[in-house]
């Protein structure tokens, strides 16, 4: 991948679908994937919420009877809504006038950015982390139609990241505190954080949590405590306790007194959950790993225990593995956001620059793609794009139990798409909103028919097969809900009379351009049909899920997975061995091509060995290294061979690794954690065995593979063991000249007792493939593209 193409094609891309815009396109059909399903939402409202001042949404929930709170904050000297504001505590003076801040770019020497057609400065949007940003709560009627109350927190006495409201109407809030939050009144305590040492930044320094009256006027307590942290947030657990993850992560009953205190490594953001069923922590996030051929952007996702200490290591494959030829799931993706459903589940959001991405792997098995097909969409004939995945995986056994592709389609190919908000409605609905390119595909019931892009909200069906809402929503997006300029949603849940609903909050102006064409921030059945002013106006939108809705499953007992029947694995030979492609068969060597097994050419890693257990029991095992020596030379009539290659490096070996494979051989998370070498003796005459596989449609299909029989040894941590692997050989080379690759796969079974292992379950069959390549150069001529 190079990037500066990258950008190059993403500009000529989205001019492109600019000028088809203005040009009047049709709109296309709808993409096979599409589902046509019934309505499954009704939008009940949407509504601005502001004055001449600059206000935005973050958070909100239902109240017993039915009441909506919305909370948000508003960059002062001015708030005024249509009632006056109560002062939650005692006021202090308003801010001075506010001023925008410059967006700026271009590193030491950086500049204001200017908008590329106007030339008019561009401003960053409205934040928490803005100077001055003072937090709110409005209460507004059922169906969004009057506004019950109003309250305001004390001027720049802190501003408001989330809320929550409990069983009985109190209403909780949480945020960015300044040295005035004491100006709230009530119960006041400060806490000492548990603080991350290695921790030298974040959106703020000082963090509060107050639990407000039913009608938002007064505190009844509130804690702060100093510490760097992002975006604080509040959730109600289900045995009423409140949960306040800024620093750390605490939990207090409703009376403000603190029962547990969770150290967090690297404090509480959106890409860190902590379990509702067994407390574990799940942290996401990404990090840099070259390939040896070009830079990766590799994915992580971890578990800690409660107590904080590293327990399972997912995805972060490492950039040698992925670069693989025979995996190359280089396509740079990040977890962007970590949730948990109530049942312990947990939810990721991942963005991908591409559909070869390691996303699409189980989180714990590189070779296996996931079972579930969600939309069913592909990133089949994309150009230039940003993916994203939504993927649910059980903490059981960390499968992905629900998953899917989410992407813009113009034109029928894909286009790109962002996500800046994810939640889970009680019905167990999917909701997240963002931002798509040209070509969003859109329920019949949406808000508007501004072009299918900008910023959008959608709701999918639990097991996330089907859109239940999908709409663009223009003029949104306008102030910054979480940690950066991409997270522009806050989203709420609730059952008002029985019946699901869904919230959305953000900011928004009046109107918006997208791809040429103007048009006003929709809204329906508003309180206020018209934007305030100032830099944004709050905006919401409330829908009725209760079509199409369906009872959840009752949670049974949880049980251990069970293992399967002993049956081949993905790493035999009867499995994955491949027959010869007639219609582009190999390259023939010259007779006598002789393939070199050198330890520095190429640069990057080109073997790799994969364990599986015939009984499931436990998770495989990836190895990644390059050849330590030898040869294969090509002959007519019978190929001669001898090398030897060596693995050091083994994928996700961090954490336990008491339920993987070779768990019990790995001492240590240290480079090399494990000995392994495999030796190429000699190579016996050509045969071909017609094996059976089952194909997508479940139907039987024939395939004739050519192997060799072959004499070895394999050595792993002590043992050094006499194999008789069956050997698959394919070549390679440039269309216009031969073979100047040979790539090899050694296929063995051996009984976990000939391996040493002594685990219990590990004593049964075990297939191993050994994947490696050899190539003519006898030295580096620059890294291969």
């Amino acid at each position: 991948m190079i990037k500066h193409t990258r950008i190059a094609a993403a500009l000529a891309f989205s001019l492109a679908f600019i000028a088809s815009i203005q040009a009047g396109d049709a709109p296309q059909d709808a993409p096979k994937f599409w589902k046509d399903i019934p309505e499954q939402a009704d939008v009940m409202a949407a509504t601005f919420i502001g004055g001449k001042g600059n206000e935005w949404l973050v958070s909100g929930g239902f109240q017993p009877d039915g009441s909506v709170v919305v909370a948000g904050n508003v960059i002062g000297p001015v708030f005024e809504l249509s009632i006056p504001a109560t002062i939650i505590g005692t006021d202090l003076p308003p801010p001075a006038e506010a001023k925008r801040v410059p967006k700026m770019s271009g590193g030491k020497e950086a500049k204001q950015e200017t908008d590329k057609k106007t030339g008019e400065p561009i401003w960053e949007k409205p934040s928490w982390k803005h100077d001055g940003a003072t937090g709110f709560v409005v209460r507004l009627s059922s169906d969004l139609k009057n506004v019950i109350s109003v309250c305001r927190m004390p001027w720049n006495s802190g501003a408001i990241t989330s809320a929550a409201v409990g069983k009985d109407g109190a209403i909780y809030i949480t945020g960015r505190a300044t040295d005035k939050i004491g100006n709230l009144g009530g119960s006041v305590e400060e806490l000492k954080a548990t603080l991350d040492e290695t921790r030298k930044g974040g959106g703020c320094e000082h963090t509060f949590i107050a639990k407000l009256a039913s009608d938002g006027s007064k505190v009844e307590w509130m804690r702060h405590q100093r510490g760097f942290s992002d975006a604080p947030r509040v959730t109600l657990a289900a045995n009423g306790n409140i949960k306040f993850a800024a620093q750390d992560l605490r939990a207090f009953d409703a009376g403000g007194k603190l029962l547990e205190t969770i150290a967090v490594p690297g404090g509480m953001s959106e890409k860190t959950s902590v379990s509702p069923v067994d407390g574990s922590i799940v942290k996401g996030g990404e990090h840099h790993w070259p390939t040896g051929r070009e830079p990766w952007r590799c994915p992580t996702l971890n578990i800690h225990k409660p107590d904080g200490s590293l327990q399972y290591q997912f995805y972060d494959w490492g950039g040698p593995y992925v670069g693989l030829d025979n995996c190359r799931q280089v396509s740079d993706s990040a977890v962007r956001a970590v949730t948990h459903d109530k049942d312990g589940n947990i939810f990721i959001y991942a963005w991908s620059d591409g559909g070869n991405s390691v996303m699409t792997t189980e989180p714990n098995d590189v070779r296996s793609p996931v079972a579930p097909k969600g939309l069913g969409i592909t990133a089949a004939g994309a150009g230039v794009l940003s993916c994203a995945y939504l993927i649910k995986i059980d903490p059981k056994d960390y499968k992905a139990i629900g998953w899917t592709l989410w992407l813009a389609f113009n034109r029928n190919k894909p286009n790109s798409i962002w996500i800046g908000g994810l939640g889970y409605t009680d019905d167990g609905s999917v909701c997240f909103g963002g931002v798509s390119a040209l070509g969003l595909w859109q329920t019949s019931n949406k808000l508007t028919d501004a072009p299918p892009a900008g910023n959008y909200i959608t709701v999918l069906t639990p097991d996330m097969s089907g859109v239940r809402y999908c709409s663009a929503i223009p003029g949104a997006g306008a102030a910054v809900v979480g940690n950066d300029e991409r997270q522009n949603w806050g989203i709420a849940s609730g059952i008002v009379q029985g019946k699901p609903r869904a919230l959305f909050f953000g900011g928004a102006v009046s109107d918006e351009e997208n791809y040429g064409v103007k048009t006003k921030t929709p809204v329906k059945n508003a309180m206020q049909e018209n934007f305030g002013g100032g830099w944004c106006d709050g905006y919401v939108v409330m829908l009725d899920l209760s079509k199409g809705s369906a009872a959840l499953p009752a949670k049974t007992a949880d049980a251990e997975v069970p293992a399967h029947d002993s049956k081949p694995t993905r790493a035999s030979f009867e499995i994955s061995a491949q027959a010869m492609n007639k219609k582009r068969p190999d390259p023939v060597p010259v007779d006598g091509t002789v393939f070199n097994f050198k330890p520095d050419v190429p640069k990057y890693v080109t073997v790799d060995a994969e364990f599986r257990d015939r009984a499931g029991k436990y998770w495989p095992n990836f190895l990644s290294g390059k050849p330590v020596s030898g040869e294969w030379i090509f002959k007519t009539a019978q190929p001669e061979g001898k090398f030897t290659v060596a693995c050091a490096t083994l994928a996700q070996n961090k954490g336990d690794q008491n339920r993987r494979l070779l768990g019990e051989l790995v001492k240590n998370a240290n480079d090399p954690p494990l000995k392994f070498e495999f030796t190429l003796h000699s190579i016996g005459a050509k045969k071909t065995q017609e094996l059976t596989s089952i194909d997508k449609k479940g139907k039987p299909q024939a395939r004739n593979v050519e192997y060799f029989d072959a004499k070895g040894t394999l050595e792993i941590g002590a043992k050094k063991i006499d194999v008789s692997p069956r050997v698959t050989v394919n070549y390679a080379g440039p269309k216009d000249g031969g073979a100047d690759t040979v790539k090899l796969n050694a296929w063995i079974t051996l009984s976990g007792k000939e391996l040493g292992l002594s685990a219990p379950g590990t004593q049964g069959e075990i297939d191993i493939r050994i994947g490696m390549s050899g190539t003519t150069a006898a030295e580096n001529a620059g890294n291969k593209k």
